[in-house]
């Protein structure tokens, strides 16, 4: 959420991260409480943005998903963002390096998982609704 107060009223615009507005609240913010508690908009406090370096990054599709994965480095340490994309709506996850070898470990013990596993066996209506 962004709060702004304008000379005219505050205002609200709710986003999912890929800067489109989901949502917009009524004129008067000064009574709105947020989840963290914040009574109005000059109580939150301003983020300053942090630098980023990209050392990697590479894309693969699968079926009508596109996943990038892109290795980054900040002062807080090094992290992979893979960022999920369908039809330009966008979901991203952040998984610090301090993690990867939990985070391949569990990836790597479901694809064994899902290999070994056999496949459902799909009935024909199941296969295709338009039989149903």
């Amino acid at each position: 959420m962004h709060f702004r107060e304008l000379t005219k009223g505050a205002w609200c615009r709710i986003s999912d991260g890929v800067e489109r507005n989901l949502g917009c609240l009524g004129t008067n913010m000064n009574n709105y409480s947020t989840p963290q508690g914040h009574s109005s908009p000059g109580d939150r406090p301003h983020r300053v943005p942090v630098q980023e370096e990209t050392l990697r990054s590479d894309k693969i599709q699968v079926e009508r998903k596109t996943f990038v994965m892109v290795l980054k480095e900040n002062a807080r340490g090094r992290f992979l963002r893979i960022t999920e994309d369908v039809s330009g709506r966008r979901d991203s996850i952040i998984v610090p390096a301090t993690g990867f070898d939990d985070f391949k470990r569990v990836v790597d013990e479901m694809i064994k998982a899902a290999k070994e596993m056999p496949a459902p066996v799909k009935t024909p209506v199941e296969a295709n609704p338009l039989l149903g």
